[in-house]
């Protein structure tokens, strides 16, 4: 879960248990800030917690993929959206958890821009003409 400072505005989270990071949106870096410190401000309120939504989507998987450059960026915004649930289960259901994800995402997409899918005709199925264009409908957030 990422949380935004009310005091400067800057994402902050915990990663790897045991160090908070922070970024500026532009800038991703371990805080000063120590845990203890970053569980008192969640507390008193300092610390808001930041929830996916259509508005902020996009910029949480922009850092999320600059903290992790060698991750694929819709495995990234699986990871956003999902939260913790991500990471439930062995690699097999976590797997199968992902490409159902994306198998949703996939359909909203043959929904919302059907000027951008073609019908194979011998199977059946929606074949999607531009994959850069479904990964900017993803990281964007229009299918929240």
């Amino acid at each position: 879960m990422k949380y935004t400072n009310t005091y400067n505005g800057h994402t902050y989270w915990i990663e790897g248990g045991d160090k908070v990071m922070m970024s500026n949106g532009e800038i991703i870096r371990t805080s000063n800030m120590d845990i203890p410190t970053f569980n008192a401000m969640i507390f008193n309120g300092d610390m808001v917690a930041i929830e996916s939504n259509k508005e902020n989507f996009r910029k949480l998987v922009k850092v999320a993929k600059a903290a992790n450059p060698g991750f694929q960026i819709r495995y990234l915004a699986f990871v956003e959206h999902m939260g913790k649930e991500a990471f439930v289960g062995d690699v097999i259901k976590r797997n199968q958890a992902y490409m159902s994800w994306i198998s949703d995402r996939k359909k909203q997409y043959c929904e919302m821009r059907r000027h951008m899918i073609q019908i194979d005709h011998s199977t059946g199925h929606h074949v999607i003409l531009d994959h850069d264009d479904f990964t900017d409908f993803i990281v964007s957030g229009d299918w929240l």
